[in-house]
Order: structure tokens, then sequence, then C-alpha cells
């Protein structure tokens, strides 16, 4: 009869490094870290699709606007101006919301975004040739005495513009 006492086996990740190796532990937590990076860029992909963006209640009734309204939003949408196009947010920024959003820490409703004018001359080249653009109207709003005026003073996305010009011009 062996009377020797063998020591018990480790537990947890000591004891599964000792049973399987360190190699194979690598390539394990290699596999696992893959197909997390994999989930995460999947999401993040998939964070460009409005339908995705949508499955939070909070956000549908921008993302309904951006489908079918009046709007610039939707005018963005028939020019295939994806919402991250001026939406533009982190994985980091992405995560804060979604943790926002699954805790109820957020502003209902949401806190408008504030656009820069650098966001839409992305886009639309510069002010300039706006004003081109628009220098068939009878008072010009690009071409204007208030040169540093914010393109959002009268441009909206999700609702009606605003004739900023029309609070002293009658025309």
């Amino acid at each position: 009869m062996d009377t020797s006492t063998t020591s018990p086996s480790p537990k947890g990740l000591k004891g599964f490094i000792a049973r399987r190796g360190i190699a194979c532990t690598i390539i394990i937590a290699l596999f696992i870290l893959l197909v997390a990076a994999n989930a995460v860029y999947a999401l993040w992909e998939a964070s460009y699709n409005p339908s995705f963006c949508s499955l939070c209640h909070i956000i549908r009734p921008y993302v309904d606007s951006y489908r079918t309204s009046q709007y610039l939003d939707h005018i963005h949408q028939q020019a295939n101006v994806g919402c991250k196009d001026c939406h533009v947010t982190s994985p980091i920024g992405a995560l804060k919301e979604v943790a926002a959003y699954v805790t109820g820490n957020y502003d209902n409703p949401l806190t408008e975004r504030k656009m820069t004018n650098d966001m839409c001359l992305k886009c639309h080249r510069s002010y300039e040739s706006l004003a081109e653009r628009t220098a068939h109207l009878n008072r010009n709003p690009h071409n204007s005495h208030w040169p540093n005026l914010r393109c959002t003073v009268c441009h909206k996305s999700h609702r009606p513009e605003e004739n900023y010009c029309a609070q002293c011009h009658q025309d």
C-alpha cells in the first residue's frame, strides 16, 4: 500500500495553467480576446445602421424623422449622409451612451447636440460657396452682416428650420 501523499491540484487559473500548460492557456486567452474584439467591431459597424440605433426607444423618434420627415435630417438621409457623419462619437463615447441608456441616466428629450460650422462645412464646402448657391434669394442669408453666425441657428435637423433673419427683416 502506497502511503505517500500527493498534494491537491491547484484551483482556479493556476490549476488550469498547471493542467493545460502555459502555451494552451495563451492560445485560449488569445482566442477569447479575438472573439471579444470581433464582437466589439461588429457592434461598432452595426451602430452605423439607424435601425440599430433605434433599438433604444429614446432614439427611435430621431431615426423615424431621419427616414420620413420634411426636415433636414431626411434630406441628409436621401443624400446618403448617415447619422454618424454628423453625430460623431468615439467607441468610449458610444459605450457611455449605452450605459446612460441602460441606467436611465439621460435627459428626455435628449440634449440637443452642439454642431459646429466646421461639421457642416465638411460637406457644404465653405460659407462663400453657400453664399454663391443662394445668391438668387432676395436677401441672401449666407451673405449677411452676421458672418460668424452658426449654421444651426437657422438650420435644424430633427425639427423645423428657423428664419433667424425674419426677427429683424420683413422680406
